[in-house]
């Protein structure tokens, strides 16, 4: 995926983040083997599959293998009842502190708990507040065998979203949930902003032998500290003064261009990249 950027204005001052986007990756994982918590990774969080504020009511079972389900308790026969007779299990998926994600699938592998048809599934999220759709799914095989259904959230880029599945069933029996959960797997990237300097000038004219480097420094995780090196991007870097807002005392400056790298490190230890400033040191006019 490609990199992305995230303006943040704070007191006036716009600070542009470098944010890297890491390989796909099956982010959250509900695999409903006697609990309703996920397995998660890339720093992502998740909520417990629940059925909080839903008239449905969401369980785990172990017949023929452990599963979780939705069963309806008001009939709701099509998508649109389940929807309006608010008949759903509900998660949320949240990102790495301090960072983003983007979302690419939701696959859910799933069967009725019943032979009788209907039975269905309807995705909504909170990014609309759950006001429509994201995806219809008939379900049409019978526990326990089991199918794959996936939907496309590949929409989504920000911090944390909850998801409603929402059930449709003819028939509204405990012995034959409306619909059963083999397991439900959320798959994206995380996107960490790496931190970033903001040198108040990057081309200074002098006609001294040294000059301060002044500047700001930003990351969402907070700033560990800000570093120089000169010549090179890749050369030995050394301590500048403070860390959001920052200097550093360029020394033995020859006649002619001298070049500087300044790069931030926040606290989690993620460095990013090195901005260059360039001093002139120029004659004194007589």
């Amino acid at each position: 995926m490609p990199a992305m950027r995230l303006i943040l204005t704070m007191i006036a001052t716009a600070v542009v983040c470098t944010a890297v986007t890491a390989p796909a990756a099956n982010l959250v994982t509900y695999p409903f083997s006697g609990t309703f918590d996920a397995t998660t990774q890339g720093g992502v969080t998740a909520s417990s599959f629940g059925d909080s504020g839903s008239n449905a009511v969401v369980g785990i079972g172990s017949s023929n293998g452990t599963y979780s389900y939705i069963l309806i308790t008001k009939n709701s026969t099509n998508a649109g009842e389940a929807v309006g007779n608010a008949q759903y299990a509900q998660f949320s998926v949240t990102a790495p502190k301090g960072n983003g994600m983007q979302l690419a699938q939701i696959q859910i592998i799933a069967a009725k708990g019943g032979n009788s048809n209907p039975r269905g599934l309807v995705l909504r999220w909170s990014f609309d507040n759950y006001k429509s759709n994201l995806g219809q799914q008939n379900i049409t095989t019978t526990w326990p065998s089991k199918k794959t259904y996936n939907f496309n959230v590949n929409s989504f880029v920000g911090g944390t979203v909850s998801f409603r599945l929402y059930a449709f069933a003819k028939e509204i029996s405990k012995a034959e949930p409306s619909v059963r959960f083999d397991n439900i797997v959320v798959t994206g990237s995380p996107i960490i902003y790496a931190p970033t300097v903001t040198p108040k000038s990057t081309f200074i004219e002098t006609t001294k032998s040294s000059y301060v480097i002044r500047g700001t420094a930003y990351s969402t995780e907070g700033i560990s500290r800000v570093e120089v090196a000169r010549n090179s991007v890749k050369g030995v870097y050394s301590g500048a003064n403070g860390s959001t807002t920052w200097n550093y005392k360029a020394t033995t400056l020859h006649n002619g261009k001298n070049t500087f790298y300044v790069r931030a490190i926040d606290k989690t230890g993620q460095i990013g990249p090195a901005v260059r400033v360039s001093i002139k040191r120029v004659k004194k006019t007589p």
